[in-house]
């Protein structure tokens, strides 16, 4: 297993060919402001509630201001992100649960 780091607190192990990023911010969770849900079984066109969540990381990121929290539950996600606002907080459901991969 192959260790990583990435800018912007993301930190991670790599097995084969998948990353496993996982974003460790210097902000307890605590302090943020709202919430938005990712999930395999979501939706884009929705609100990001917990009970009808986006379907792709990169929406959450998109409508996520700083003093958001995006839980991401597992699942494998195939997609680049890029995250441009300071002050977000990513959070995975269970280690290893979730794959991010371009």
């Amino acid at each position: 297993m192959n260790s990583f780091s990435l800018t912007n607190n993301w930190v991670g192990t790599a097995t084969s060919d998948v990353a496993r990023p996982v974003y460790r911010p210097t902000t307890s969770i605590n302090s943020y402001i709202y919430t938005l849900y990712v999930s395999k079984t979501g939706n884009d066109s929705n609100p990001g509630t917990a009970s009808s969540p986006f379907l792709t990381i990169g929406k959450a990121i998109s409508v996520a201001t700083s003093g958001a929290v995006i839980y991401i539950s597992n699942g494998i996600y195939i997609e680049a992100i890029t995250i441009s606002v300071s002050g977000i907080a990513i959070v995975c459901q269970s280690m290893g649960g979730v794959i991010i991969t371009p």
